[in-house]
């Protein structure tokens, strides 16, 4: 069943907001689903290769999608979330939305404009709008209800974090460290995706750059039981969706007893191929207990 025509803000956002004039609508390209099927383009479940055109509306339920916009950015849907095509920025109406390129994207209390970035937006149960610009800049222009504020935009530097409250309020900007970046790229708008990223490659130049153990790190498990327990400890407490680059094992022994540590680096890079085969168990490795554990 087909949603009724845009109205209000939606309708606003197709002739172009505030000032600006009005562009052509929109389309974006279906590239991939994961999850299973639950991609849908205005209630109808949608395909690969299905072009979706503004004022459609493409939802999610317990799938992820990613698009590709026509102006060449990519989007990358996460579960549960809403988005309306538009003119001169897409609305995104419900969830979380990772865009990478040049793209600019609305909610009912921000716009931003961007030049061309990496940068996440999510929409809040309470209204309100979270933005992350992994890389680049984006000028964050307040809204409430759709409608401009008067307050001057706001600049979201890369490696920063902003809120926007349902008055259009901006908040601080607050860093993002690397264990932020760690958690954003083995989340769902990073793990199992094969699409590219057209901004992939400025974002690692940035992160290698900038945020020093945010792309590869090492981190350390000693145990007391064997070689292999320490080295599956340690490979428990990487990051979701790294893989191991390399492992190193040491066997201390004293008064106390033998004591095994192993030391694993691991990072993100999806064509890494490890130099040493880790050690690792056929079956779920159990939580470790924060005795002997570092990073390092």
């Amino acid at each position: 069943m087909a949603l009724k025509p845009a109205t209000g803000l939606a309708a606003l956002l197709l002739i172009g907001a505030g000032s600006l004039p009005a562009k052509a609508a929109e389309s974006a390209i279906v590239m991939q689903i994961l999850d299973g099927k639950q991609l849908y383009i205005d209630q109808k479940q949608a395909v690969v290769k299905e072009r979706a055109a503004a004022p459609q509306v493409v939802s999610t339920r317990q799938s992820r999608g990613q698009l590709t916009f026509d102006t060449g950015a990519a989007a990358r849907i996460n579960r549960n979330s809403v988005m309306r095509l538009g003119s001169s920025c897409f609305l995104m109406e419900k969830g979380q939305v990772l865009i990478s390129g040049k793209q600019a994207g609305c909610t009912r209390t921000a716009r931003l404009s961007v030049r061309g970035t990496n940068y996440i937006m999510e929409v809040k149960d309470d209204g309100s709008t979270d933005i992350a610009v992994l890389e680049g800049n984006v000028e964050v222009e307040p809204l409430k209800d759709g409608k401009p504020t008067g307050k001057p935009p706001l600049v979201v530097n890369p490696g920063q974090r902003a809120k926007v409250s349902i008055d259009g309020a901006l908040t601080r900007l607050i860093a993002l460290s690397p264990l932020n970046y760690q958690e954003i790229l083995g989340g769902p708008l990073f793990f199992g995706f094969t699409g590219g990223l057209p901004g992939l490659g400025a974002l690692e130049n940035f992160l290698d750059s900038f945020v020093p153990g945010a792309l590869s790190s090492t981190i350390s498990y000693t145990s007391d039981i064997s070689e292999v327990d320490a080295c599956n400890q340690a490979q428990y407490l990487m990051p979701v969706n790294s893989k191991v680059d390399r492992f190193a094992v040491s066997t201390q022994r004293g008064v106390a007893g033998t004591r095994f540590r192993c030391r694993v680096r691991w990072s993100f890079d999806s064509t890494l191929k490890p130099k040493d085969q880790p050690i690792l168990l056929p079956w779920d490795v159990p939580e470790p207990s924060p005795i002997g554990v570092g990073w390092f």
